[in-house]
């Protein structure tokens, strides 16, 4: 956000969202909080800013624990979904007085993890790239079926046990539709613009939960959105060719930046 605000006050055009959608998007209370007003599913939440802060006791074990703010997963780890109270206190403490950050509290959804890649910025031109699966059965017992901060560093071997299929395979059409009004929803209520990210839970029953909406995903080659457009024959070159021509359409309509 601090870079798109530089580029903002220099008046000098840029891709993907605002500085102002950027910084909201690190700060997950406020994403849940509007997530919840517009009644977009997300799993059931509480949170705390520091240790005196009361987690609402109707939350449901297991829950998840994570830092309010921070990128690349940071702060989670295998231990960050919790059984019991005595291991909620724990990753309170951990993250507020290690991390010095405050947390989210959520239900933990057991089931498979959607990513649901977006690109535009207005309702007539947003388009949702093939959705992205991944499957965590096959990682070992003591593992909780999560993205962690190591598994994204690829710092343990047992995460390459993820199954990533990149289309979604042997999915029915309506929970496809479903996931996929939901991430637009998200997308847009969030004002996102250009391409993004939507991460999404599914549980037992085919029912979706938003988990994160990603403002400004990696554009890197191997990352999920390229990989995602390379699945219905968009190169690289293409897919930033696009990106671009949302810029510049919106910049040709505006009298300032």
């Amino acid at each position: 956000p601090e870079a798109a605000a530089i580029l903002e006050s220099l008046q000098i055009p840029y891709t993907g969202s605002d500085s102002f959608v950027l910084s909201l998007c690190r700060d997950k209370i406020k994403v849940k909080k509007l997530l919840t007003y517009h009644n977009i599913p997300t799993p059931k939440w509480d949170y705390a800013y520091d240790l005196n802060d009361e987690i609402e006791e109707d939350l449901r074990f297991p829950l998840i624990v994570k830092p309010s703010t921070g990128d690349n997963l940071m702060g989670i780890s295998n231990q960050s979904v919790v059984m019991n109270r005595e291991e909620l206190d724990r990753q309170l403490r951990r993250i507020i007085l290690d991390y010095h950050r405050p947390v989210v509290v959520e239900e933990y959804i057991e089931g498979d993890e959607y990513e649901v890649s977006i690109l535009g910025s207005d309702d007539d031109d947003l388009r949702v790239l093939p959705l992205s699966r991944s499957i965590f059965k096959d990682l070992p017992g003591t593992y909780r079926h999560i993205y962690t901060q190591a598994a994204r560093a690829g710092s343990d071997e047992a995460y390459k046990h993820i199954v990533v299929q990149r289309p979604a395979k042997n999915i029915g059409k309506k929970l496809e539709s479903l996931i996929t009004e939901i991430a637009l929803d998200a997308y847009s209520i969030l004002d996102c613009r250009d391409y993004g990210r939507v991460d999404i839970r599914v549980d037992e029953h085919d029912n979706p939960y938003v988990l994160e909406l990603d403002p400004n995903p990696s554009l890197a080659l191997g990352a999920a959105l390229p990989e995602a457009a390379r699945v219905i024959g968009m190169d690289y070159g293409d897919l930033l060719e696009e990106i671009i021509g949302f810029a510049l359409n919106r910049y040709k309509t505006k009298t300032v930046l």
